[in-house]
C-alpha cells in the first residue's frame, strides 16, 4: 500500500498577499469570500495593514457598502445600501440604529436607546 500523498507546500503570506491584491477593487466581495476559506487567509486580509496596503495598490478604498439610517412610522431602522454585489444575508436592522462605522466595523443601538437620548 502507499503512502498518502505529501500535503501541498503552504504558500507564503507574502504571496498571498499578492493575489489578494489583485482581485478586482470594484467587486471588494471577492476579498469576504476569500476571507472566509480559512483563518490564516482571514488573518492575512483582515490584517490592518493589508487594507492600508491594498488601498494605496487600487488608490481607493475598498467599499462594500454603506450604513443609513432610515426614519419610518412607526419606527427606524438602519439599512445596508450595497455598492457592489455583495449584501449580507441579513443586512438590514429594524428597531437598530447605525451609531458610527469606522475600519470596517459598525456599531449599532436599538432603538430605545434612541428615543431615551432624544435622537
Amino acid at each position: 500500500m502507499d503512502p498518502p500523498p505529501a500535503p501541498p507546500p503552504a504558500l507564503l503570506d507574502e504571496l498571498l498577499e499578492e493575489v489578494f491584491f489583485r482581485l478586482p477593487p470594484d467587486e471588494p466581495a471577492h476579498l469576504v469570500r476569500a476571507s472566509l476559506v480559512c483563518r490564516p487567509w482571514r488573518r492575512i486580509i483582515a490584517n490592518r495593514g493589508f487594507r492600508r496596503r491594498c488601498g494605496e495598490f487600487h488608490r481607493t478604498p475598498l467599499l462594500l457598502g454603506v450604513f443609513a439610517n432610515l426614519a419610518r412610522k412607526p419606527q427606524s431602522q438602519a439599512v445596508f445600501v450595497p455598492t457592489s454585489a455583495f449584501c449580507p444575508a441579513e443586512a438590514n436592522r429594524p428597531q437598530w440604529i447605525v451609531i458610527d462605522c469606522r475600519h470596517g466595523r459598525a456599531l449599532f443601538a436599538p432603538i430605545s436607546l434612541e428615543t431615551q437620548h432624544g435622537r
